[in-house]
Parts: C-alpha cells; sequence; structure tokens
C-alpha cells in the first residue's frame, strides 16, 4: 500500500504531504486543486517507472501545460524542480523532477535510490579495510545498486501503475473502440473487453452491487464475430423479458454506466491496484452517492485496491465511516496566498453523537471546503 505522498513546488501546490488509506477521499471548492493533487501523485508514478514523457501522462490523466505552468507559482526559493516523495511499503523513494525549456523539452528525473546506493557505499568503504576494498570493491557498489532497485521495483509496483480516471458518458458506450491505456483507458474506453475477462464470480458481485440502482434485475455480456457488435444486453425488472431485446448500453442511463465502471475498477485483477477517479459523484444522485462510498469500502478492502477519489458533491461524505482506519476525508482548500492545502477530518474533530450528519456540516462551512467568496452579482 502507498502509506504517504508529498508533493512539492507543482501547480497550485507549495509543498503537500498525504497520508492514505485503502478509500481516500478529497472534497472541496472549485479550483481548490484537488486535481492538482491526484496530478502530482501521477507524476512521481511516471518518474518512478522511467516513463515520464508528455505522452504517457496525459494518457493518464495529466493536464498538460509549459513546464513553467506546471511549476508552482507559490515557490519562495525560485526552486526549479518539482519534487514528488512516497512511502510505500515502508520503502521511499523521492524524484526530483525538471523539464527543459526546449519546444521539443524532454523531462529528467534524479532518484533518490541512487543516492541511497551511494551513501551505503560510503559507509561499506568507511567500514572496511583497504584491501577488502580493493578487490571486491565495484562488485560491492554494483551489488548494493542492485539491491536498492530491485527493493524499489517490487515496494513500489503499485504506485507506478496509478491512473487518473473521469469516465465520459460517450467514451462508455463506444464498446468497438479500446484506448491506448490498458486494461481501461482514463474516459472509460475498453470497458467492454475487460468485462470479458471477468469470471462468473466477478460478474456476479458487479451484479449485486449494481442493484443499488433500483430497475437494474441482471446483464449479460454479448458479441456478434460476423458484425463485430458488442453489446451488454440489459434487463430491466419493471419491462417484460420479450421487451427488452434492444435494451443495451447505448440506450442505458449514463448513471449505470458509469457505475458499472467503477465496481469494474475495484473488481477486476487487471485494472490498477491503486487509482484515482475525479469527480466522483458525475452523474449521480446523492443516494447513489452515499450507496457508493459504502460499497467502495467494502470492494477496497475484499480485492486490495485503493483508491483517490475527488467530489464536489456532500451527499457522498454520507457513505465515509472516520471510524474505519481503512477510511480517510480529506478537506482541500487555498490559504490566504492561494496555494493549496488539505486538512483531514477525523473523529474527534466531528461529533458522531450529533444528529448531523457530514454532508450537512460540510454544506454549513463547519469542516470548511466551500467556496468564500462574495463577489457582486
Amino acid at each position: 500500500m502507498v502509506e504517504q505522498v508529498e508533493i512539492e513546488n507543482f501547480k497550485s501546490i507549495r509543498k503537500l504531504k498525504i497520508d492514505l488509506a485503502g478509500l481516500n477521499v478529497f472534497i472541496g471548492a472549485n479550483g481548490s486543486g484537488k486535481s492538482n493533487i491526484l496530478e502530482g501523485v501521477l507524476l512521481g508514478a511516471a518518474a518512478s517507472s522511467d516513463r515520464l514523457s508528455d505522452d504517457f501522462i496525459a494518457s493518464r490523466g495529466v493536464r498538460l501545460s509549459s513546464y513553467e505552468g506546471m511549476k508552482s507559482a507559490f515557490s519562495s526559493d525560485g526552486k526549479d524542480s518539482i519534487l514528488i516523495s512516497v512511502n510505500a511499503n515502508d520503502h521511499s523513494s523521492s524524484f526530483d523532477i525538471t523539464k527543459d525549456r526546449s519546444v521539443y523539452g524532454k523531462w529528467s528525473v534524479v532518484v533518490s535510490d541512487i543516492e541511497n546506493a551511494v551513501k551505503a557505499f560510503d559507509s561499506y568503504k568507511k567500514n572496511s579495510s583497504p584491501a577488502r576494498q580493493k578487490v571486491e570493491g565495484v562488485m560491492k557498489f554494483e551489488s548494493i545498486m542492485s539491491s536498492f532497485y530491485k527493493t524499489a521495483e517490487l515496494n513500489l509496483s503499485d504506485f507506478r501503475d496509478f491512473i487518473i480516471y473521469s469516465p465520459e458518458n460517450n467514451e462508455l458506450r463506444k464498446f468497438e473502440e479500446e484506448g491506448q491505456t490498458q486494461p481501461l483507458g482514463i474516459h472509460g474506453a475498453g470497458l467492454f473487453k475487460l468485462l470479458k475477462t471477468m469470471d462468473n464470480d466477478q460478474l456476479n458481485v458487479l451484479k449485486k452491487n449494481l442493484k443499488m440502482i433500483d430497475w437494474f434485475k441482471d446483464f449479460k455480456v454479448s458479441e456478434d464475430p460476423s458484425t463485430n457488435q458488442r453489446r451488454i444486453q440489459l434487463q430491466d425488472r419493471y419491462i417484460a423479458e420479450e421487451n427488452q431485446t434492444f435494451f443495451d448500453q447505448r440506450n442505458a442511463n449514463e448513471g449505470f454506466l458509469f457505475l458499472l465502471f467503477y465496481m469494474s475498477l475495484f473488481v477486476s485483477q487487471y485494472t490498477p491496484k491503486f487509482f484515482a477517479i475525479d469527480n466522483i459523484d458525475n452523474a449521480l444522485n446523492p443516494r447513489l452517492c452515499r450507496d457508493l462510498m459504502l460499497r467502495f469500502n467494502t470492494l477496497s478492502k475484499e480485492y486490495g485496491k485503493q483508491a483517490i477519489v475527488t467530489t464536489h458533491n456532500p451527499a457522498i461524505l454520507d457513505g465515509i465511516n472516520l471510524r474505519d482506519d481503512n477510511q480517510r476525508l480529506y478537506v482541500v482548500f487555498r490559504d490566504l496566498e492561494g496555494a493549496t492545502k488539505i486538512k483531514r477530518v477525523t473523529e474527534k474533530m466531528y461529533n458522531y453523537d450529533s444528529d448531523m450528519l457530514l454532508s450537512e456540516a460540510f454544506s454549513r462551512g463547519l469542516i470548511g471546503g466551500l467556496n468564500t467568496s462574495m463577489a457582486a452579482w
């Protein structure tokens, strides 16, 4: 599991440290920096896997701009690089990231693991005899370097696969197309192929959870090789079976498609172990928002998935249990200078004996995260 990420000098973020659990919710005003936090995590993930390029990070959910636009406007020391640090499975790595200013500028990264390996070798030299160093010095350095890289690869594997998903209605209906990012594109491409990989147990889990939509009864994945037609044939419990012949993903309501996508992320063994969903409340009514979070928490534990979700909808909060160690709630806001900050909402900050729901506490401004501007109409 990724336990902690620190982001420095990136977009609206001066310096931010985030302690993560299995399910993490970020809520705040428009423009407070929620998406910037996700993008900072992804930048570090790309750096850790040595795949840092414009094409790669854009395909995984980063909104590109010039390098000057990617750096924080709030750096007080004129720092040129973006620093992302991660602690996962008790292994820490830091990535000092820069990009040259040429027309087709390339990214470059200095990795702390290399510095740690050099320190380990310096320690070896200090505590071993010159004769021993002469015999095994080069071999020892190579061994230390190899050990550090293997440890990082093992412990950071989930972090390296991080993706920011923001599904779109039209993409979820195009079952004939697959995205360049496998198995699921950030906007939903590839969903049909992913469903085809699922066994009956996984499909049954999807169907069980989809019944939070009152009309849903069942679905079947079908493909006609002769026409290359791919469909999810749906059953509406209010409609007689003989009248449901053509009821599929093309005419299903978008809320159903979003839920199917989200549940598939958690259930499939092919989707990343660590991912984000930006604007989770898109196309969902308040009751579904609450029920969705309850199910996310259960699926996170059952399938070993770690997720960060952002939202503007306070109804999401009513599906969060602050007493559960697997869940974290953060309010995102801007400080007086405009830099993005976060505040964790804990049980101590919120009175569980009160009749007030978390959504109401947020809407009343009791836990922060609301737009405060009172510009003239």
